[in-house]
């Protein structure tokens, strides 16, 4: 979030060249909880705290 240092809170995840990462399954949530996440997701897209990849 603005304001925040990056050196604190940016975080990386190391990929091995000529691996593929590990792929999971989507996560199955209630109708109601799906909406606070999406509400949650566009919150911190909108502070550009996270970035899609």
């Amino acid at each position: 979030m603005p304001g925040l240092d990056r050196i604190l809170v940016e975080h990386r995840l190391p990929l091995k060249v000529g691996k593929k990462p590990v792929k999971q399954n989507p996560r199955q949530f209630a109708p109601e909880v799906v909406e606070k996440i999406k509400a949650e997701i566009q919150r911190l897209l909108d502070a550009k705290f996270i970035r899609t990849a």
